[in-house]
């Protein structure tokens, strides 16, 4: 049960502010509130983090959960660095209707973000894979459903602001643990 509330929350944190939710926060006025768009948001967001959580659990099995301790710090400080160089971009003038496209451009920008990232990391370092990919993927689809609720009135210039600082602050403690001799 630990390993799903940490992993709820800690991807929470890391999907506010990030591509995929100000992407869906910027269509949802243009296109309305389609069902769609959330509906493959939190599939798409299901399907990256079960991707991450099955890499996790591969490198588990030859590593062994004792040596996986370098990578679960190695996949944060990827992490950090991924939300520490966000910026926001324009969004289209006349965003495309389809389905398709909108699941292709969420696809890459889910494959590997802060919080497919995270996902790594904390399943590396959980004893319980399900329940942490779980969790994972119920918070990357809070963050992304909430961008999707608000849309314009989502604060992104305040989100990617706290969201660089905290990159920056995760890159460096997580920098700094790995070179910790042990």
């Amino acid at each position: 049960m630990i390993g799903f509330v940490t992993a709820f929350a800690a991807t929470l944190l890391l999907g506010l502010g990030g591509r995929d939710q100000i992407l869906t926060a910027g269509l949802t006025p243009k296109l309305g509130r389609r069902g769609s768009l959330l509906a493959v948001g939190s599939i798409i967001s299901a399907l990256t983090v079960s991707a991450a959580a099955w890499l996790a659990s591969l490198v588990t099995a030859q590593a062994g959960i004792e040596d996986t301790a370098p990578f679960a710090l190695l996949a944060t400080g990827l992490a950090g660095l991924e939300m520490a160089m966000i910026r926001l971009r324009r969004l289209p003038a006349e965003p495309t209707r389809s389905l398709g496209a909108m699941t292709l451009v969420l696809l890459v920008f889910q494959a590997a973000d802060a919080v497919r990232l995270a996902t790594f990391a904390l399943v590396l370092t959980a004893d319980a894979t399900a329940p942490t990919a779980t969790g994972a993927a119920l918070g990357g689809t809070t963050a992304l459903a909430a961008g999707w609720a608000l849309g314009e009135r989502l604060p992104a210039e305040r989100l990617v602001a706290v969201r660089r600082w905290l990159g920056i602050a995760l890159a460096g403690l997580a920098g700094t643990l790995l070179l910790i001799p042990r």
